[in-house]
């Protein structure tokens, strides 16, 4: 793509990455040096640990504080070379407490939550992604037109260990046969290198590493890759992205909140009144929060379920219209997605897969004050808590002067309130007593 390049900048423990196109900010990742957001891809020798048969699904350890979660749907009818010794692998054998696998992390823990891992690892590499344990071929979605397809599905096909499958990735359109067969047996020796790892390492044991953000960025990207500083300019554009508010260049803003469950993008006029009739002026904001949100979606990399609340519009024509040019600004997403369109009550919802995991989880930690809920205790409510507190040491028998320490605010309406007797204020600033 014209006009597109990647920048790599480290400095201490922490690599950044952003892509740009056209100069603005559409792909950001962060890692820190030994940290859980570079093991995306990893492979390891797991231990079953517990299996949910209510969920069909187990709990493996791969050395993790806390164990990683494996749907058994995701077991393969059976891992090429590896069918005996210490790792039991194939899928018709049920599996039990203590059975080891090889699996690869598919996502990084969030929350509570620990690491998804699969048993139908994908291995990477430039042109091709070796597929060990399903028997299955395809070429990239962003390979049309020229007879590429054509030439690149016979050539995968013929390439291919029996029992194992390849996708083209997208450079592989530029490649000749020579390197993609290169690429190939590359992944098959990497595989077999994590097989032959896997008969001699006791679980929990990593098996093969995917490498830092800035190796992944030069095999996975289609364009340059430079190491330097982000400009100003780059810093300035990624600050306001990754803010909650976003504004519009009409004057209307987005609001984008995660949960646990889905990510809930909300859609304001703000400032934008438009210049003609209200269907028109709802149509254009809705059109641009479109794109930009489109943007967005890359840039924080968000995935799972993603809601979007645009302001609503009266003729079903009118979301089309907003429907199609959210679809065509998302197009240039390298991400596995899935637009579901509009639901009966007028929000759109679209599926993601993120690539490199969400920066803001590596840029923040739930607030102290407020326990992540994003908003904190009013000092009205902080005063009557006090107040609470001082009536419970009374009934407990404490007849002493009672001395508070609250912040200003508290202090402020403890005043207002009115004190009980025996109580006073003392410096504020100390947390309270």
């Amino acid at each position: 793509m014209n006009g597109r390049k990647a920048i790599v900048d480290t400095i201490g423990t922490q690599t950044r990455l952003v892509v740009l196109e056209d100069g603005e900010p559409v792909e950001f990742a962060v890692s820190y040096a030994g940290g859980r957001q570079d093991r995306l891809g990893n492979l390891y020798k797991a231990r079953v640990q517990t299996l949910l048969r209510g969920m069909h699904a187990a709990f493996v350890n791969i050395g993790d504080e806390k164990n990683a979660f494996l749907s058994l749907d995701d077991l393969p009818p059976e891992l090429a070379g590896v069918s005996a010794g210490p790792a039991r692998l194939a899928r018709r054998a049920p599996l039990r407490a203590g059975d080891e696998l090889i699996v690869q992390i598919v996502k990084e823990p969030g929350g509570e939550k620990g690491p998804k891992v699969s048993m139908n690892p994908s291995l990477a590499g430039r042109f091709a992604v070796l597929l060990p344990t399903v028997s299955s071929f395809g070429v990239s979605r962003r390979i049309d037109g020229d007879g590429q397809r054509e030439r690149l599905l016979p050539l995968i096909r013929s390439l291919a260990p029996e029992g194992m499958g390849i996708v083209a990735r997208t450079a592989a359109r530029e490649a000749d046969d020579a390197q993609i067969a290169a690429d190939v047996q590359a992944l098959c020796e990497r595989w077999q290198q994590a097989q032959a790892l896997a008969n001699v390492k006791n679980a929990p044991a990593l098996l093969y590493d995917e490498g830092d953000l800035a190796a992944r960025a030069a095999r996975d990207l289609n364009c340059t890759v430079e190491r330097a500083p982000f400009d100003d300019h780059v810093e300035s554009r990624l600050q306001k992205a990754l803010r909650r508010k976003v504004w519009l260049q009409s004057g209307a803003f987005l609001a984008i909140d995660r949960c646990e469950a889905m990510t809930v993008i909300d859609v304001n006029s703000g400032k934008f009144i438009g210049k003609k009739n209200l269907a028109e002026t709802l149509l254009k904001l809705n059109c641009e929060a479109a794109r930009e949100i489109a943007r967005l979606i890359r840039l924080r990399d968000l995935g799972g379920i993603i809601v979007i609340d645009f302001v609503d519009m009266d003729t079903q024509e009118d979301r089309q219209t907003v429907l199609e040019t959210f679809e065509q600004a998302m197009r240039a997403d390298r991400a596995k997605r899935r637009i579901h369109g509009f639901t009966s009550t007028g929000l759109m919802e679209m599926t993601r897969r993120p690539l490199w995991g969400a920066a803001e989880d590596q840029l923040t930690q739930d607030c102290p004050c407020c326990g992540a809920r994003g908003y904190a205790q009013s000092p009205l409510a902080a005063a009557h808590e006090l107040l609470r507190s001082v009536r419970r040491r009374r009934t407990g028998g404490d007849e002493s002067v009672i001395t508070l320490h609250p912040p200003q605010a508290v202090a402020k309406a403890l005043y207002q309130i009115g004190l009980p007797p025996d109580v006073v204020i003392g410096e504020a600033g100390k947390g309270d007593q």
